[in-house]
């Protein structure tokens, strides 16, 4: 359930669920003390009656039905006297025996009334004194007893009742403060969670609302402290990375426009070796400076809000013939689907697609398989090789920048280590998602996953 999935309700119905039991446990007690108190009392005042009985009837030779009666009349008990086999029918019948010093305690299911047996040893048998029901007090109280017996019957009820409503209202009240409390709580750790999920997203000048109560509030300063370092270290990194990028640039323009000069005043150096390593160096170098500053635009500067209806089958078909051009010894298959339309900006797509169809193509041995696979909220499009694959243990280091697999690089094929990098940074800014797996075909497997962002 989603309810208990949460924290807070878990807390919530955790008290609550401690409140009753404490609640359960202390009716509990009350019951048992009550009816302990009421069997200890009814001892008591069957006790008197039993000595009033055997008084008068063993001492003063008094007729026992008589006296029965007579005390019946008096204390509102019935009396009566049996031989030992009725009282062993009786105590079967009973649900719980308490033995008071000489005296046996009866208690019978489905009935609230007692009854106390003494045992009578001059006559050999056994003196009940028991509750009556309320019909056979009736039948014995005056008018004003039975009075007397209405009104306390009708404020035992009342009782009963108020007792439950106040503690209905007290588990009431207990319940909405706790669930006040709670929800306050939650409140202000979703504050948090918002300000995380921001700053996640790489908006770090947002800042936690201090003005909770600890340790909430605590934990807030030293989030926002950590935020503010986080922040001025992002800075300080984007600001060196552009600035050593676009410093970079100027002595290799020098570099480019020395070599150009050069082979204008003595065309014969292009037979030079040397001068065509000078060339392909300044090429590389130039590439190099180009991905920094595009991996470091889309790192730290974000992706633009330009957004276009975009048909990945056919860019991505696009993209293939410009590489099999490069690479015409290479079989490419591209399976498209029909539903493969998704808003983004293109020029980040383009992006993926190109540094994922350039690892293919330059790692495969012979085949390289492309397939867009169109779901309800997303689009899911697979680039994999029949090259030698990357091992599970380095796939998830591949995206960082600058990361190398070493094992299946080589002076032809070269790279900075940046194109993973990149097309990651560009799928986590869009909520894609980036896997890397082994291919059917035996190399490295890419699948990527992204929203439509399409009403369709």
């Amino acid at each position: 359930m989603k309810i208990l999935s949460s924290l807070f309700w878990r807390l919530y119905l955790s008290i609550m669920a401690a409140f009753l039991f404490m609640g359960a446990c202390y009716i509990g007690i009350a019951f048992y003390l009550d009816e302990k108190t009421a069997i200890d009392d009814f001892y008591r005042d069957t006790h008197t009656i039993a000595q009033t009985w055997k008084r008068r009837v063993l001492a003063d030779a008094h007729e026992e039905t008589a006296v029965s009666r007579e005390l019946e009349r008096i204390y509102l008990f019935r009396i009566e006297v049996v031989d030992e086999q009725d009282y062993q029918v009786l105590s079967r019948r009973a649900d719980k025996t308490t033995r008071h010093k000489d005296t046996v305690v009866l208690e019978f299911p489905d009935s609230d009334l007692l009854s106390a047996a003494y045992y009578v040893p001059e006559r050999h048998r056994w003196l009940l004194v028991s509750d009556m029901d309320e019909d056979a007090l009736l039948q014995y109280a005056d008018d004003w007893v039975q009075d007397s017996l209405h009104r306390e019957s009708e404020q035992q009820a009342l009782r009963e009742r108020l007792v439950k409503a106040i503690l209905l209202s007290v588990f009431v009240v207990v319940a909405l403060v706790l669930l006040l409390l709670v929800k306050n709580v939650s409140k202000h750790i979703n504050r948090l969670i918002d300000v995380v999920a921001d700053w996640a997203r790489g908006d770090l000048g947002k800042r936690v609302e201090e003005n909770m109560p600890r340790p909430l509030g605590n934990l807030a300063c030293q989030l926002n402290a950590m935020a503010q370092e986080l922040d001025t270290y992002t800075r300080e990194q984007k600001v060196m990375v552009g600035a050593v990028s676009h410093e970079l640039r100027t002595p290799l323009s020098k570099i480019q426009l020395a070599l150009a000069l050069l082979h204008k005043q003595t065309p014969e150096i292009e037979n030079n070796p040397f001068y065509g390593d000078l060339l392909r160096y300044s090429d590389e170098l130039e590439a190099l400076v180009n991905q920094v500053l595009t991996f470091s635009r889309l790192r730290y500067g974000g992706v633009d809000d330009v957004t276009e209806t975009i048909h990945l089958s056919r860019l991505i078909v696009e993209r293939v013939g410009d590489f099999q051009a490069m690479y015409p010894e290479t079989t490419v298959v591209v399976q498209a689907a029909q539903r493969d339309q998704l808003r983004a900006d293109p020029f980040h797509i383009q992006l993926i697609i190109d540094n994922l169809l350039k690892n293919a193509f330059k790692y495969a041995a012979s085949t390289v398989h492309v397939e867009v696979i169109s779901e309800v909220e997303s689009l899911l499009f697979v680039i994999e090789d029949d090259g030698e694959g990357i091992e599970e243990s380095m796939r998830e280091s591949l995206l960082m920048p600058f990361a190398r697999a070493d094992a299946s690089r080589n002076d032809n094929t070269g790279g900075h280590g940046l194109g993973l990098a990149i097309v990651d940074t560009i799928v986590r800014r869009l909520h894609g998602s980036l896997l890397l797996d082994k291919a059917h075909i035996g190399g490295l497997r890419c699948t990527v996953r992204l929203p439509r962002h399409l009403s369709d």
